[in-house]
């Protein structure tokens, strides 16, 4: 793909900047922590007395230390617990704990057995990973088209990250047809919802005219609201890559700017004289 050699091309800087932190505890920290250990006891009685959404938010701060020391051992045991009761969302990170070797030995085929059970469910956090098990051969032989089967699933609920992989698909042509308009497609419905991936590579697509007419504007625009969110290639290309474009003006540059500054979720990014045509014809 070609964004894909524009961006293996740039050579990002990037500068780190340290501050210093007060050691005083704010109340608003102490505060904070009072409420998650007041989370974990309350969790702790409902999960012991078998309420599985329980089960699972306790299974969350042992993962992820909040409240109590953080045990993966503590958080596969609870996660098992609600599992077994058919909870989708138990049954999502317990695999992903297999899959990740996180407390357990590194096991793809009970990563499988746990995620492909929470995506019959229809969740689409597990239908994503499948897909990704799919599109990597991880743990399976790798399998393009039921990479797509999977992500299309997630995508279909509105998720971001699986309309993101499905239009990445589209894009390489990856089980399915190369479709470089399909994968402008797929990248906006996840845009729009403020997916800071598909925003870059929605970028990408309006810089090279991948899919969609090149325009500059509308590249950086999108390039600006991926970058605010911490994405370091959209920087660098709207940084380096764009003003070294000769027909990249500086109103051009100002356009951009307001339209990523007034930009909300859910709205479509369009040029300002395109938009006032079509409040003039109203």
């Amino acid at each position: 793909m070609r964004y894909v050699k524009l961006i293996f091309t740039l050579m990002l800087a990037v500068l780190v900047g340290a501050c210093g932190e007060s050691t005083a505890p704010s109340s608003s920290k102490n505060e904070a922590a009072s409420t998650t250990e007041q989370s974990f006891v309350e969790s702790k009685k409902r999960a012991d007395s078998g309420d599985a959404d329980a089960q699972v938010n306790l299974g969350l701060l042992y993962g992820k230390g909040e409240g109590v020391p953080q045990d993966f051992a503590q958080a596969r045991q609870w996660y098992e617990k609600a599992a077994t009761q058919g909870n989708a969302q138990a049954q999502v990170n317990l695999g992903e704990m297999y899959a990740r070797s996180e407390g357990v030995p590194q096991d793809y085929d009970k990563a499988m057995e746990w995620i492909q059970k929470a995506a019959a469910q229809g969740h689409a956090r597990a239908q994503v990973d499948l897909g990704e098990m799919y599109a990597d051969g991880w743990g399976v032989p790798k399998d393009a088209a039921k990479a797509v089967e999977w992500y299309q699933k997630a995508a279909a609920q509105g998720d971001a990250d699986g309309q993101v992989r499905l239009g990445r698909m589209y894009a390489k042509g990856e089980g399915v047809p190369k479709d470089a308009a399909k994968a402008v497609e797929w990248y906006q419905k996840a845009a729009v919802q403020g997916d800071e991936a598909a925003q870059f590579s929605l970028g990408l697509s309006y810089l090279i005219g991948d899919g969609v007419p090149e325009d500059s504007v509308l590249a950086y625009a999108w390039l600006n609201l991926s970058a605010a969110q911490g994405n370091e290639n959209a920087k660098g290309v709207r940084d380096i890559v764009i003003p070294k474009r000769s027909q990249f003006s500086s109103a051009q540059r100002a356009e951009a700017e307001r339209l990523s500054s007034n930009w909300k979720p859910g709205q479509v990014l369009r040029r300002e004289s395109e938009s006032a045509s079509a409040a003039g014809n109203m």
